[in-house]
């Protein structure tokens, strides 16, 4: 449960689902595992340094067939990423579901509807090219895609980078804690003038719903 000063979140408890878009090619599913992990390590970072909560991701999806004929499906692919060494430990915890069978974005999003234990919103991790669609395809298969997180704009430096630029912001976050900026508005104005702007779509869509 979220405590009562928390200023990132709802005063409800509440959780998220990530679903991650498959690819054939292996570049941008690669991009697309990092994304995830890049996601779950921040959150992670920022109550553990902070004590601030922000909404869990109780789930991540990870989409993607074999439309190409390869032996591994592209949810495979990304998750045998997650699993391994440093971003393995990043990922500890935290609940991945394979949805393996479908071959184009309609199917991924009528598979993970059935995934879904409920009705609930989702955020979907892609290229930034495929929002439209995407966003689209999920919308009409009855799922709200609350958000699209690209992978172009989640800290988008080299992974190895993340841990320090983790902690420049959570001691940001700190600052607009501290300020008492309570409304969206206000924490989105704050976060404009103290974060770089390749991070703002990410923490507007993600941290600050």
């Amino acid at each position: 449960m979220q405590e009562e000063n928390n200023i990132i979140g709802t005063d409800d408890e509440r959780s998220k689902v990530l679903v991650a878009l498959g690819y054939n090619n292996s570049e941008l599913r690669r991009e697309v595992a990092l994304s995830i992990a890049r996601i779950i390590q921040l959150q992670k970072r920022i109550h553990a340094e902070k004590g601030v909560d922000i909404d869990r991701i109780s789930q991540v999806i990870l989409t993607g067939g074999n439309p190409s004929g390869d032996t591994v499906s592209e949810a495979e692919h990304m998750k045998n990423i997650l699993e391994k060494g440093e971003i393995g430990k990043i990922m500890q915890g935290v609940d991945i579901v394979l949805e393996d069978q479908s071959n184009t974005t309609q199917e991924n999003a009528e598979r993970v509807k059935q995934i879904l234990a409920h009705d609930t919103s989702i955020t979907l991790v892609g290229e930034n090219s495929h929002e439209a669609r995407a966003t689209q395809k999920f919308e009409e298969a009855g799922i709200e895609v609350e958000s699209y997180i690209s992978t172009q704009s989640v800290l988008p430096r080299g992974f190895s980078e993340s841990t320090s630029l983790a902690k420049t912001y959570i001691g940001r976050f700190g600052y607009i804690k501290r300020h008492g900026m309570r409304s969206i508005q206000e924490r989105g104005a704050a976060l404009q003038s103290i974060i770089p702007q390749r991070v703002i779509n990410f923490l507007k869509n993600f941290l600050l719903k």
